[in-house]
């Protein structure tokens, strides 16, 4: 099963690398623009015999190794139609 991960910081939280891009827009043509947050986004794949199990041993990857609670929070996403190996295009990535 695979699952895809996207890590935030908790609001809130100091976030040093969106102050660093805004940073860098501000300092561009393109001053109007602030990231508000940066994350990190990851594929899993989880053997497991079931469904259920894989959800299960997935969160706790997250929980125990993956995610700093802390800081972060998480969301985690079954992913049911096959992935390629490119990234995707959504919302207009290149």
């Amino acid at each position: 099963m695979k699952f895809e991960l996207i890590v935030r910081p908790r609001p809130g939280a100091r976030d040093p690398q969106a102050d660093a891009v805004s940073a860098a827009l501000h300092r561009s043509e393109w001053s109007h623009i602030s990231a508000h947050s940066v994350g990190r986004y990851m594929l899993l794949s989880v053997d497991a015999p079931s469904e259920e199990q894989a959800l299960a041993q997935a969160h706790s990857v997250c929980e125990q190794l993956l995610v700093n609670p802390l800081l972060e929070q998480y969301e985690l996403r079954a992913i049911r139609e096959p992935l390629s190996d490119e990234p995707s295009d959504r919302n207009g990535a290149r």
